[in-house]
């Protein structure tokens, strides 16, 4: 059997929570935030993503040929969910103000739909490490 290791870059997003680790469909175990974990897995060419979930935020799938030798990914929360993060805490914020003044924004609130919807397409970026 060849192994498939992961390692999980440490970050505050999604540090509480650990990620799934899934290849050709099936979970082979778990990762947590900063941590690399080894999973035995056949040789030859597999699918391999990691995530919490659909809703929460999963990889996109990558091709990886796994061989004698460790292959080894690197699983990181996207950058860009900062950004994401922020706009949804500011539009949410200026919704929250509005509805207090007697007001409701439905085009800040579709942006929100569209920003959270957004962010569990972003979520996670996988890698193969060469």
């Amino acid at each position: 059997m060849a192994k498939l290791v992961v390692k999980r870059e440490k970050s505050f997003l999604s540090s509480a929570r650990k990620f799934k680790v899934i290849v050709d469909e099936e979970i082979v175990g778990y990762v947590h935030s900063g941590e690399e974990a080894g999973f035995d897995v056949a040789e030859g060419e597999h699918t391999v993503q990691a995530g919490i979930s659909m809703i929460n935020g999963i990889s996109k799938k990558i091709k990886v040929n796994i061989g004698q030798n460790d292959t080894r990914v690197v699983v990181k929360p996207n950058p860009v969910m900062w950004v994401i993060l922020i706009l949804a805490v500011i539009i949410g914020a200026n919704l929250g103000i509005g509805l207090s003044r007697g007001y409701f924004s439905l085009p800040l609130l579709i942006i929100l739909i569209v920003l959270m919807g957004l962010s569990t397409v972003f979520a996670v970026s996988i890698k193969q490490e060469n």
